[in-house]
């Protein structure tokens, strides 16, 4: 088959999603383009077109400068096409005119949503919120990443929606030699109030001496949870900085519980790498995570319950580590909805892999 990739916004989690994509289409005998900003960096024997990148408003004028629209075009004439997949960023401009130009020439329009609601606090996709409806209008089908979705996404046409789940995006990292766990509850992920960092330090108070509890990853932390956590040394480590791919892998092969108490959620990258280094999800059951977390050997408890979010806890610390090495073993269901999406079995045939707890490709 062959796909136009375009990856209007990739960057620090989305960079490691679309290089796993990629491995997996090249893993599937797909034909692939990429179409991604200049300061994408991935491995891949596939052309890639590349489009205004860098800074913040270089990436922003890439969107709407008609050069883009023009190397869009003359990639999508040129390359005859059987599929345009578009991955997080549908409410730009510029998807709009790959979907609507797609339509025209008779391409499949595969749209996956990351988000299908906005976050509260990220204001710019808030804003061009009604961009990526009008997207998945043009879009004749679209992916989302958990079943609970359905009825978010479903706009009555019935084209085809495939859950389509998150990768394990540490896949391309060597395992460590020794496998081995500290007491420790990881909290990682770009800080959004979103999130719960309330709940993280909560439970950290609760639980002095019983685990460390790191928080790591950029973004904004008010300022009383900061110094709250500056304040009790000995319960907290504080890494409120931009975490690299390699940091964030050893944070989780040493941490035995990776902890997820958001407020609210779409799903979560986080719980397919924890699982793959071995330390076991634990979150309260907010949207996409009621789905996410079991199936990937996690727990998930009820949303505010911080009694039972400790209790989740201490039995997750618990764990020994043939336990939580069990974790590593499970299939990663990724890989199989690729090759069906993309592979020249697509009309249903199994890829021979083991089946997923959630089915790699549902069609609603």
């Amino acid at each position: 088959m062959k796909v136009l990739v375009l990856a209007p916004m990739v960057r620090i989690a989305m960079r490691l999603y679309l290089q796993r994509l990629l491995d997996e289409a090249d893993a599937s005998g797909a034909d692939v383009t990429l179409i991604a900003p200049s300061h994408v960096d991935v491995s891949t024997r596939f052309p890639i077109v590349r489009m205004g990148g860098g800074g913040k408003w270089a990436v922003a004028w890439a969107q709407v400068n008609p050069l883009t629209f023009l190397r869009i075009a003359m990639t999508m004439l040129r390359g005859r096409f059987d599929m345009v997949h578009v991955i997080n960023g549908e409410n730009r401009p510029m998807v709009l005119w790959t979907l609507l130009l797609a339509r025209m020439l008779g391409m499949r329009g595969l749209v996956t949503i990351h988000d299908p609601l906005p976050h509260p606090c990220a204001r710019l996709e808030v804003a061009t919120y009604k961009l990526g409806l009008v997207a998945r209008r043009l879009a004749s089908e679209l992916n989302i990443h958990d079943k609970a979705h359905l009825d978010v996404v479903d706009d009555g046409s019935g084209k085809p929606v495939h859950v389509f789940p998150l990768p394990d995006m540490s896949k391309s990292f060597p395992k460590a030699a020794v496998f081995r766990k500290e007491r420790e509850v990881l909290f990682f992920g770009r800080m959004e109030p979103y999130k719960g960092i309330d709940h993280f330090v909560d439970l950290g108070l609760r639980m002095r001496g019983a685990a460390r509890f790191i928080l790591a990853g950029g973004g904004n932390v008010p300022d009383d949870l900061l110094a709250t956590m500056h304040a009790n040394p000995d319960v907290f480590t504080v890494e409120n900085r931009y975490i690299s791919d390699d940091e964030m892998i050893a944070f989780m092969d040493r941490a035995k519980v990776a902890l997820l108490p958001y407020h609210s959620a779409t799903q979560s990258a986080v719980p397919p790498v924890a699982s793959a280094r071995g330390a076991i999800s634990i979150g309260f059951a907010v949207g996409g995570l009621v789905n996410q977390i079991p199936a990937l050997g996690g727990v998930v408890v009820p949303s505010g319950d911080m009694d039972a979010l400790e209790a989740a806890v201490r039995d997750g610390l618990a764990m020994d580590e043939a336990a939580l090495f069990h974790l590593t073993t499970l299939p990663d269901p990724f890989e199989d909805a690729v090759h069906q999406l993309y592979g020249p079995a697509r009309a249903g045939k199994s890829s021979g892999k083991p089946s997923a707890k959630i089915a790699p490709v549902v069609i609603a």
